[in-house]
């Protein structure tokens, strides 16, 4: 059964470290993220220049705080408690409509986590809703998230398109999985690209406007570029496959 609320953990051994909360409001089908080092976040927002290309805007709020993607649409960053900062708010694909229906597949965030070293108090898996990303080894990797209507049972596949020159080997370095929320289904895809080597010192997150997927690619000067990719989507009865194709040239 789908709850609301979730720990999620990252397992690397018998430590398990825990890197996200994610909570749904059954109302309203609001998604709201928050993480132990949320205040050190580096916040990439992609904004479409002229030539449809997209311009990095990187912003640091030295705030704890939680990303809240509302059943509107509107996705913003606050503190837990005030006002947020306006270089955040970014309108976009609902979640749930004013006739309280959800609505269609919605991409919520691109994450490269700093390092995990959180131990919660109260361990992983002593409550029934917490759930760990199960991945070949504890190293930097990138995770992206959607959420899809828990309206019917689906079979989600993800495929995810890279140039050659930025993969370590084939098959590429990844995992994938999901979980329930309340009214959604949370589908995850992990990856690493090479010189992907380095934690960053705080996590990378973007997001968009929901349709759109921003990417990290990593690069031979120890950071990371920013692509964003128009996803592709095939509902085949209860078969959807989301399809991420890399850019025609492999750069953004």
């Amino acid at each position: 059964m789908a709850t609301q609320s979730r720990r999620i953990f990252v397992t690397d051994g018998a430590s398990h470290f825990q890197v996200c909360s994610l909570t749904q409001n059954k109302n309203d089908g609001s998604i709201y993220l928050s993480a132990p080092d949320f205040a050190s976040v580096q916040w990439w927002l992609p904004a479409v220049g002229s030539d449809g290309k997209p311009a990095l805007r990187e912003v640091k709020s030295p705030w704890d705080g939680k990303l809240s993607l509302h059943g509107s649409g509107q996705t913003h960053v606050r503190p837990f408690s005030g006002e947020g900062d306006a270089r955040l708010v970014v309108q976009g694909r609902a979640l749930k409509d004013e006739r309280n229906q959800t609505l269609g597949v919605r991409h919520m965030c691109t994450i490269m986590w700093s390092k995990p070293t959180h131990l919660p108090t109260s361990p992983a898996f002593s409550r029934a809703s917490d759930y760990s990303v199960s991945i070949k080894s504890l190293a930097p990797y990138v995770f992206v998230f959607w959420a899809i209507p828990a309206t019917k049972k689906l079979q989600v596949t993800v495929n995810f398109g890279f140039h050659v020159d930025d993969l370590t080997g084939l098959p590429p370095e990844g995992g994938f999985g999901g979980f329930g929320l309340a009214l959604h289904a949370v589908v995850w895809f992990a990856y690493r690209t090479k010189h992907m080597e380095r934690w960053p010192a705080g996590p990378l997150v973007s997001y968009f406007d929901g349709y759109f997927v921003p990417v990290f690619i990593g690069t031979s000067v120890g950071n990371a570029r920013l692509e964003l990719r128009k996803p592709e989507f095939t509902l085949d009865e209860s078969k959807l496959l989301i399809n991420v194709p890399r850019p025609e040239d492999g750069r953004a």
